[in-house]
Protein backbone atom coordinates (compact mmCIF):
# COMPACT_ATOMS: atom_id res chain seq x y z
CA UNK A 1 0.00 0.00 0.00
CA UNK A 2 2.67 2.00 1.12
CA UNK A 3 4.53 1.72 -2.56
CA UNK A 4 1.44 2.18 -4.31
CA UNK A 5 0.69 5.36 -2.75
CA UNK A 6 4.33 6.69 -3.31
CA UNK A 7 4.10 5.61 -6.90
CA UNK A 8 0.41 7.98 -7.56
CA UNK A 9 2.42 10.68 -5.78
CA UNK A 10 5.19 10.52 -8.56
CA UNK A 11 2.23 9.71 -11.15
CA UNK A 12 0.59 13.63 -10.24
CA UNK A 13 3.77 15.11 -10.05
CA UNK A 14 4.53 14.09 -13.30
CA UNK A 15 1.29 15.29 -14.63
CA UNK A 16 2.02 18.50 -13.09
CA UNK A 17 5.09 19.05 -14.99
CA UNK A 18 4.04 17.85 -18.21
CA UNK A 19 0.85 20.28 -18.21
CA UNK A 20 3.73 23.08 -16.87
CA UNK A 21 6.22 22.59 -20.04
CA UNK A 22 6.46 20.22 -22.41
CA UNK A 23 10.15 19.90 -22.34
CA UNK A 24 9.96 17.68 -19.55
CA UNK A 25 7.14 15.86 -20.59
CA UNK A 26 9.43 12.62 -21.31
CA UNK A 27 10.59 12.08 -17.39
CA UNK A 28 13.53 9.55 -18.10
CA UNK A 29 12.79 6.51 -16.35
CA UNK A 30 15.72 6.46 -14.37
CA UNK A 31 15.12 9.56 -12.39
CA UNK A 32 11.83 8.39 -11.61
CA UNK A 33 13.00 5.10 -10.14
CA UNK A 34 15.81 6.83 -8.23
CA UNK A 35 13.13 9.51 -6.92
CA UNK A 36 10.81 6.28 -5.62
CA UNK A 37 13.07 4.62 -4.17
CA UNK A 38 14.86 7.97 -2.05
CA UNK A 39 11.48 8.35 -0.79
CA UNK A 40 11.18 4.57 0.05
CA UNK A 41 15.01 4.78 1.66
CA UNK A 42 13.93 7.86 3.84
CA UNK A 43 10.16 6.01 4.96
CA UNK A 44 12.11 3.12 6.15
CA UNK A 45 14.73 4.62 8.07
CA UNK A 46 11.56 6.48 10.52
CA UNK A 47 10.54 2.63 10.57
CA UNK A 48 13.71 0.89 11.87
CA UNK A 49 13.96 0.45 15.59
CA UNK A 50 15.95 2.98 17.60
CA UNK A 51 17.48 2.53 21.43
CA UNK A 52 15.30 4.60 23.76
CA UNK A 53 14.56 4.41 27.90
CA UNK A 54 11.77 4.18 29.65
CA UNK A 55 11.03 5.21 33.44
CA UNK A 56 7.52 4.06 34.86
CA UNK A 57 5.26 3.11 37.99
CA UNK A 58 2.98 0.50 38.21
CA UNK A 59 -0.08 0.13 40.47
CA UNK A 60 -1.63 -3.38 41.52
CA UNK A 61 -3.37 -5.65 43.88
CA UNK A 62 -0.72 -8.61 42.99
CA UNK A 63 3.30 -8.39 44.09
CA UNK A 64 4.04 -7.72 40.02
CA UNK A 65 5.86 -10.41 37.86
CA UNK A 66 7.15 -8.75 35.21
CA UNK A 67 5.84 -11.33 32.58
CA UNK A 68 3.71 -14.02 33.93
CA UNK A 69 -0.02 -12.68 34.72
CA UNK A 70 -0.67 -16.41 35.14
CA UNK A 71 1.77 -16.59 38.33
CA UNK A 72 0.29 -13.24 39.57
CA UNK A 73 -2.92 -14.72 39.92
CA UNK A 74 -1.48 -17.35 42.52
CA UNK A 75 0.14 -14.48 44.48
CA UNK A 76 -1.88 -13.86 48.07
CA UNK A 77 -3.93 -10.37 46.88
CA UNK A 78 -3.39 -7.50 48.94
CA UNK A 79 -5.74 -5.08 50.61
CA UNK A 80 -3.24 -1.60 49.65
CA UNK A 81 -1.92 -0.91 46.45
CA UNK A 82 1.53 -2.29 45.46
CA UNK A 83 3.79 0.59 43.77
CA UNK A 84 6.42 -0.97 41.03
CA UNK A 85 8.58 2.06 40.24
CA UNK A 86 11.01 0.96 37.52
CA UNK A 87 13.68 2.12 34.84
CA UNK A 88 14.35 0.05 31.13
CA UNK A 89 16.18 0.16 28.63
CA UNK A 90 15.51 -1.38 25.21
CA UNK A 91 18.25 -1.49 22.27
CA UNK A 92 17.55 -1.52 18.83
CA UNK A 93 18.72 -4.93 18.53
CA UNK A 94 16.40 -6.09 20.53
CA UNK A 95 18.52 -6.82 23.97
CA UNK A 96 16.40 -4.79 27.00
CA UNK A 97 17.54 -4.74 30.73
CA UNK A 98 14.88 -3.02 33.59
CA UNK A 99 15.20 -2.88 37.07
CA UNK A 100 12.29 -2.41 39.86
CA UNK A 101 11.32 -2.05 43.65
CA UNK A 102 7.92 -3.38 44.78
CA UNK A 103 6.65 -0.78 47.69
CA UNK A 104 3.59 -1.30 49.70
CA UNK A 105 1.90 0.13 52.62
CA UNK A 106 2.50 -3.27 55.46
CA UNK A 107 -0.13 -3.29 58.20
CA UNK A 108 2.86 -3.65 60.81
CA UNK A 109 5.84 -1.63 59.24
CA UNK A 110 4.21 0.93 57.50
CA UNK A 111 5.61 2.12 53.90
CA UNK A 112 8.21 0.16 53.26
CA UNK A 113 10.16 -1.78 50.42
CA UNK A 114 9.21 -5.83 49.70
CA UNK A 115 11.38 -6.55 46.87
CA UNK A 116 13.53 -5.79 43.83
CA UNK A 117 14.12 -6.90 40.55
CA UNK A 118 16.34 -7.15 37.75
CA UNK A 119 15.33 -8.75 34.74
CA UNK A 120 16.96 -8.89 30.69
CA UNK A 121 16.07 -10.32 27.43
CA UNK A 122 15.52 -10.35 24.00
CA UNK A 123 12.87 -8.76 21.61
CA UNK A 124 12.41 -9.65 18.09
CA UNK A 125 12.34 -5.95 16.18
CA UNK A 126 10.84 -5.02 12.96
CA UNK A 127 8.93 -7.97 11.84
CA UNK A 128 5.54 -7.63 10.61
CA UNK A 129 5.17 -11.63 10.83
CA UNK A 130 5.56 -12.86 14.31
CA UNK A 131 5.77 -11.64 18.02
CA UNK A 132 8.82 -13.18 20.02
CA UNK A 133 10.53 -12.20 23.62
CA UNK A 134 12.65 -14.05 26.09
CA UNK A 135 13.13 -13.08 29.39
CA UNK A 136 15.18 -13.85 32.87
CA UNK A 137 14.08 -12.26 35.80
CA UNK A 138 15.73 -12.69 39.31
CA UNK A 139 13.44 -11.49 42.54
CA UNK A 140 15.81 -9.64 45.47
CA UNK A 141 13.18 -10.20 48.37
CA UNK A 142 13.94 -7.58 51.44
CA UNK A 143 11.60 -9.22 53.98
CA UNK A 144 11.52 -13.28 53.49
CA UNK A 145 9.35 -13.64 56.46
CA UNK A 146 6.27 -11.49 54.87
CA UNK A 147 3.22 -12.90 53.89
CA UNK A 148 3.26 -10.23 51.14
CA UNK A 149 6.65 -11.48 50.13
CA UNK A 150 6.96 -13.43 46.99
CA UNK A 151 7.53 -16.90 46.42
CA UNK A 152 9.37 -16.88 43.32
CA UNK A 153 13.39 -15.63 43.20
CA UNK A 154 14.23 -16.73 39.28
CA UNK A 155 11.51 -16.72 36.73
CA UNK A 156 12.39 -17.60 32.61
CA UNK A 157 9.62 -16.62 30.37
CA UNK A 158 9.61 -16.98 26.73
CA UNK A 159 6.79 -16.23 24.33
CA UNK A 160 5.83 -16.32 20.60
CA UNK A 161 3.21 -14.88 18.43
CA UNK A 162 1.94 -15.07 14.98
CA UNK A 163 0.32 -11.90 13.86
CA UNK A 164 -0.75 -12.35 10.45
CA UNK A 165 -4.19 -13.25 11.17
CA UNK A 166 -7.04 -11.57 12.24
CA UNK A 167 -6.84 -13.75 15.85
CA UNK A 168 -3.55 -14.17 16.80
CA UNK A 169 -2.67 -17.53 17.86
CA UNK A 170 0.13 -17.22 21.12
CA UNK A 171 2.18 -19.85 23.13
CA UNK A 172 3.97 -19.03 26.40
CA UNK A 173 6.39 -21.15 28.47
CA UNK A 174 7.42 -20.21 31.57
CA UNK A 175 10.14 -22.12 34.45
CA UNK A 176 10.08 -20.28 37.70
CA UNK A 177 11.57 -21.56 41.35
CA UNK A 178 12.22 -19.76 44.95
CA UNK A 179 11.76 -20.42 48.44
CA UNK A 180 9.02 -18.89 50.91
CA UNK A 181 8.80 -18.83 54.16
CA UNK A 182 6.88 -19.22 57.46
CA UNK A 183 7.39 -19.68 61.31
CA UNK A 184 5.11 -20.89 64.05
CA UNK A 185 5.57 -20.13 67.86
CA UNK A 186 3.87 -21.38 70.38
CA UNK A 187 5.40 -20.53 74.02
CA UNK A 188 8.66 -22.33 73.86
CA UNK A 189 8.20 -24.10 70.51
CA UNK A 190 8.84 -23.00 67.54
CA UNK A 191 8.57 -24.66 63.77
CA UNK A 192 10.35 -22.67 60.73
CA UNK A 193 9.02 -23.93 57.33
CA UNK A 194 10.68 -23.72 53.98
CA UNK A 195 8.86 -24.45 51.12
CA UNK A 196 10.90 -24.56 48.06
CA UNK A 197 9.19 -24.17 44.57
CA UNK A 198 9.49 -25.27 41.17
CA UNK A 199 7.19 -24.49 38.42
CA UNK A 200 6.54 -25.11 35.13
CA UNK A 201 3.56 -23.32 33.01
CA UNK A 202 2.79 -23.69 29.32
CA UNK A 203 0.09 -21.15 28.34
CA UNK A 204 -1.81 -20.99 24.99
CA UNK A 205 -3.23 -18.00 23.76
CA UNK A 206 -5.55 -16.08 21.23
CA UNK A 207 -5.98 -12.05 20.69
CA UNK A 208 -7.03 -9.39 18.54
CA UNK A 209 -5.56 -6.04 18.48
CA UNK A 210 -7.46 -3.10 18.16
CA UNK A 211 -5.56 -0.05 17.06
CA UNK A 212 -6.88 3.87 16.41
CA UNK A 213 -4.23 7.12 15.73
CA UNK A 214 -4.81 10.37 16.11
CA UNK A 215 -7.54 9.78 18.51
CA UNK A 216 -7.47 13.25 20.21
CA UNK A 217 -4.26 14.51 19.36
CA UNK A 218 -2.17 13.86 15.81
CA UNK A 219 0.45 12.30 17.94
CA UNK A 220 -1.75 10.00 20.08
CA UNK A 221 -2.78 6.02 19.91
CA UNK A 222 -5.10 3.85 21.60
CA UNK A 223 -4.82 0.16 21.35
CA UNK A 224 -6.86 -2.37 22.72
CA UNK A 225 -6.12 -5.99 22.87
CA UNK A 226 -8.44 -8.84 24.39
CA UNK A 227 -6.66 -12.02 24.64
CA UNK A 228 -7.92 -15.68 25.58
CA UNK A 229 -5.72 -18.14 27.69
CA UNK A 230 -5.27 -21.76 28.34
CA UNK A 231 -2.39 -22.44 31.45
CA UNK A 232 -1.41 -26.08 32.04
CA UNK A 233 1.34 -26.44 33.92
CA UNK A 234 3.00 -28.70 37.10
CA UNK A 235 4.07 -27.67 40.25
CA UNK A 236 6.55 -29.30 42.55
CA UNK A 237 7.03 -27.70 46.63
CA UNK A 238 9.55 -29.60 48.76
CA UNK A 239 8.78 -28.54 52.37
CA UNK A 240 11.64 -28.62 55.23
CA UNK A 241 10.71 -28.39 58.96
CA UNK A 242 13.44 -26.52 61.72
CA UNK A 243 11.90 -27.12 64.88
CA UNK A 244 12.82 -28.04 68.61
CA UNK A 245 9.33 -29.48 68.88
CA UNK A 246 10.18 -33.29 68.22
CA UNK A 247 7.60 -34.81 69.68
CA UNK A 248 4.82 -32.77 68.58
CA UNK A 249 6.18 -32.66 65.35
CA UNK A 250 6.33 -36.62 64.61
CA UNK A 251 2.55 -36.37 66.15
CA UNK A 252 1.78 -34.25 63.42
CA UNK A 253 3.71 -35.89 61.07
CA UNK A 254 1.89 -39.29 61.48
CA UNK A 255 4.19 -41.76 63.10
CA UNK A 256 7.28 -39.47 62.41
CA UNK A 257 7.03 -38.54 59.04
CA UNK A 258 6.81 -35.51 58.22
CA UNK A 259 5.08 -33.90 54.52
CA UNK A 260 8.25 -33.38 52.25
CA UNK A 261 6.47 -32.63 49.30
CA UNK A 262 3.50 -31.60 47.48
CA UNK A 263 3.67 -32.00 43.53
CA UNK A 264 1.18 -31.57 41.11
CA UNK A 265 1.21 -33.49 37.73
CA UNK A 266 1.20 -31.11 34.48
CA UNK A 267 -2.04 -30.73 33.16
CA UNK A 268 -4.68 -27.77 32.53
CA UNK A 269 -4.83 -25.81 36.03
CA UNK A 270 -6.52 -22.55 34.57
CA UNK A 271 -8.28 -20.61 31.54
CA UNK A 272 -8.41 -16.60 31.94
CA UNK A 273 -9.17 -13.31 30.17
CA UNK A 274 -6.91 -10.50 29.90
CA UNK A 275 -7.66 -7.20 28.67
CA UNK A 276 -5.28 -4.59 28.32
CA UNK A 277 -5.46 -1.41 26.48
CA UNK A 278 -2.89 1.56 26.09
CA UNK A 279 -3.16 5.02 25.11
CA UNK A 280 -0.14 6.75 24.04
CA UNK A 281 0.44 10.47 23.69
CA UNK A 282 3.95 11.75 22.87
CA UNK A 283 6.42 10.40 24.88
CA UNK A 284 3.37 9.39 28.02
CA UNK A 285 2.05 6.10 27.75
CA UNK A 286 -0.87 4.92 30.23
CA UNK A 287 -1.91 1.61 30.54
CA UNK A 288 -4.54 -0.37 32.21
CA UNK A 289 -4.90 -3.93 32.49
CA UNK A 290 -7.37 -6.43 34.14
CA UNK A 291 -6.75 -10.46 34.17
CA UNK A 292 -9.53 -12.92 35.69
CA UNK A 293 -8.42 -16.71 35.90
CA UNK A 294 -10.39 -19.32 36.83
CA UNK A 295 -8.85 -22.06 38.09
CA UNK A 296 -9.94 -25.80 37.04
CA UNK A 297 -8.47 -28.40 39.98
CA UNK A 298 -10.96 -29.05 42.87
CA UNK A 299 -10.70 -26.44 45.13
CA UNK A 300 -11.87 -25.11 48.47
CA UNK A 301 -11.12 -21.72 48.13
CA UNK A 302 -12.54 -19.82 45.32
CA UNK A 303 -11.97 -20.39 41.98
CA UNK A 304 -12.00 -17.26 40.19
CA UNK A 305 -8.92 -14.62 40.95
CA UNK A 306 -8.51 -11.25 39.72
CA UNK A 307 -5.27 -9.29 38.64
CA UNK A 308 -5.40 -5.65 38.35
CA UNK A 309 -2.67 -3.11 37.14
CA UNK A 310 -2.35 0.20 36.04
CA UNK A 311 1.01 1.67 34.61
CA UNK A 312 2.25 4.91 33.71
CA UNK A 313 5.61 5.50 31.51
CA UNK A 314 7.75 8.28 30.09
CA UNK A 315 9.93 7.00 26.94
CA UNK A 316 13.26 9.00 26.49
Amino acid sequence: MQKLLLFSLLIGLSAKNYAQSTSDKNLPVKDATELLKDVEDSTNKLDKPTSYFTAGIAMGNRLLSVNNKVANSKQTSQNALIYTPSIAYQNKSGFNIAAGTSLLNDSSKGFTVNQYYLTTGYQLQDNSNIDFSIAYTHYFIADKYSTSSSPIQNDLFTSFTYKNTWLQPGVAFDFSSGNSYETNKRGRYYDSITNKLKSYAFIASVSHEFSWESVLKEDDGLTFSPSFLLNLGTNKVTILHKTNATSVAQLVGKKGKLTKFQNTKFGAESVGIDIDASYTIGKFTIEPDLYLDYYLPATTTSRITNVVNISLSYKF
